[in-house]
């Protein structure tokens, strides 16, 4: 789950973010705020772990989603598959900043349809807000 404490249209993105298990119960040590800088496929981003406590006031006042996000590993690369309970699918590469070239020259897989990089319809902190 993650929740939004900037605006879509604001320069830099906040968010907390909670991992969970398949049955919902909040994975120990895995609660962080973090601050995305930038937009398209170069993007800054700075993290930090903390204490799941300090997330009550967040989680009640600020706009959220909830997704499934799963792996598919292939030769040299992984796709990331986000699956939104509003029945939105998304998958995504994340490369370092050396990488950028081939990811240019990236093929895309037969199941996956257009490039939705940089368009802020599709970003998370859009949907949250947007309430899909």
């Amino acid at each position: 789950i993650q929740w939004y404490l900037s605006k879509p249209t604001d320069s830099r993105e906040s968010r907390c973010r909670i991992y969970t298990d398949s049955e919902g119960v909040i994975l120990e040590d895995r609660c962080y705020f973090d601050i995305k800088i930038g937009n398209g496929m170069i993007r800054e981003e700075i993290g930090q772990k903390v204490d799941d406590s300090k997330y009550n006031y967040v989680m009640n006042n600020c706009p959220s989603i909830s997704k499934k996000r799963y792996r598919v590993i292939k030769d040299n690369y992984t796709i990331f598959v986000d699956v939104y309970v509003s029945g939105l699918i998304t998958a995504e590469i994340e490369v370092t900043e050396d990488k950028i070239d081939w990811l240019t020259n990236f093929i895309p897989e037969d199941w996956m349809s257009k490039d939705i990089t940089g368009n802020i319809k599709y970003k998370n902190i859009t949907l949250a807000y947007e309430n899909f």
